[in-house]
């Protein structure tokens, strides 16, 4: 591979990167905190 395509899709993972932090925040922002909490602590069925 040459420098200039590697440059280029380093330049494309970081996008991709960056919007899938974007995404993750927008999920974690429409999570209810008790429902998430409840979920978490739930024991399992014996």
């Amino acid at each position: 591979m040459d420098q200039d395509r590697l440059l280029r899709e380093i330049e494309a993972l970081k996008e991709r990167l960056s919007r899938l932090g974007e995404a993750d925040l927008r999920i974690n922002e429409s999570l209810e905190f008790e429902t998430v909490l409840q979920g978490s602590w739930t024991a399992p069925a014996p």
